[in-house]
């Protein structure tokens, strides 16, 4: 009888390990979808919507591995600790990848105010027309027809 328990657990943990995969997945490509519906992509750098993504995919999957570890016995106390321990982490992760953003993001409020899409403008050595400014740089289609992504703290270092 006891053989039998431990295999039913088991067996409905690795179904709830599945499941929370598969759903993790199918989040990121809602995730992908409305963030294109929506013209986020546009606004946002790639790298902070990826970074969004990330984060609700790893919370489904924190979701489930606490009720996979409750279904195979682990206490609900050492399920919660490690539960919290990993968002933490996650947290920790995430406030360092955007540090390097910081600057950018409070840069785009000057660069947002100074310069205007069609605008020309000259960096170094290129010279062309702004072709779109968001949170972390402003992309300027060069005479040559190639688009230069420039860090809007470059910018405004380059200006000051």
């Amino acid at each position: 009888m006891l053989f039998q328990q431990t295999t039913a657990n088991i067996t409905t943990a690795l179904i709830i390990l599945v499941l929370g995969l598969i759903a993790g997945k199918i989040l990121g490509n809602v995730l992908k979808n409305l963030f294109k519906d929506t013209s986020l992509d546009k606004v946002f750098d790639e790298t902070v919507l990826k970074y969004v993504s990330i984060l609700f995919i790893s919370l489904i999957y924190i979701i489930t591995l606490f009720f996979v570890l409750k279904q195979i016995g682990v206490t609900l106390r050492f399920a919660q600790s490690f539960g919290i321990i990993v968002i933490l982490i996650l947290l920790v992760l995430t406030f360092l990848s955007f540090k390097d953003s910081l600057p950018n993001l409070t840069a785009y409020l000057y660069v947002r105010r100074k310069f205007k899409i069609g605008q020309k403008l000259t960096y170094e050595d290129f010279e062309g027309k702004i072709n779109s400014i968001n949170f972390f740089e402003t992309r300027i289609k060069t005479t040559k027809k190639e688009i230069l992504a420039i860090p809007n703290i470059k910018l405004v270092l380059k200006r000051s």
